[in-house]
């Protein structure tokens, strides 16, 4: 998770990047030592992470592209949103909004290849950006009233640190065209 943008509230990109600390010192430490004995540490870390970062139902963004693991030929592109729809331990399966793809990661992958925040504007929303809010709203009534690339639930978190007083769809439009301006820089 190498992306974390003013959007992360600060407190929870804060105690992201203490946790990542701590990880990146107990990994050390398990190379260094060549044993297992902080091992049990770790997996804790990880679960805890796993917790606050990968709940049921939120957002994260790939950094890569993920390819299937059942069809090699089924590659999904780096920057599409991936919703975590089940956990099982520290493992996490989650699913492409746009593709449909599925794939189940170790918390470990998913720290390492997603982020909690878009970095860039996939190809499949570029046609969004002439549309007007009301437009898109129709567009994806259909899909349960949210845009599959930016959630209520994100709105609701940048309203709440008095980062926008938009609304859902204004706020959404504001987003892509931001995005689609950094993937051109």
């Amino acid at each position: 998770m190498t992306h974390i943008d003013p959007s992360v509230p600060q407190h929870l990109a804060e105690l992201y990047q203490e946790l990542n600390a701590s990880r990146a010192s107990l990994l050390a430490l398990i190379e260094a030592e060549g044993s297992g004995i902080h091992r049990r540490t770790l997996d804790q870390l990880d679960h805890m992470i796993a917790e606050i970062f990968f709940p049921l139902e939120s957002v994260v963004y790939s950094e890569e592209a993920i390819s299937s693991p059942d069809n090699a030929e089924a590659v999904t592109p780096a920057g599409y949103a991936w919703q975590v729809t089940d956990r099982k331990g520290d493992v996490r399966t989650l699913r492409c909004a746009e593709t449909g793809q599925e794939i189940s990661i170790s918390i470990e992958q998913a720290i390492t290849d997603f982020a909690l925040v878009p970095y860039q504007l996939p190809e499949a929303y570029l046609s969004d950006l002439d549309r007007t809010p009301l437009q898109l709203e129709k567009k994806y009534a259909l899909s349960g009233n949210d845009h599959p690339f930016l959630t209520n639930y994100q709105w609701l978190q940048a309203v709440r640190s008095d980062q926008t007083q938009l609304g859902y769809w204004q706020w959404v439009l504001a987003e892509l065209s931001t995005l689609h301006h950094n993937s051109r820089l």
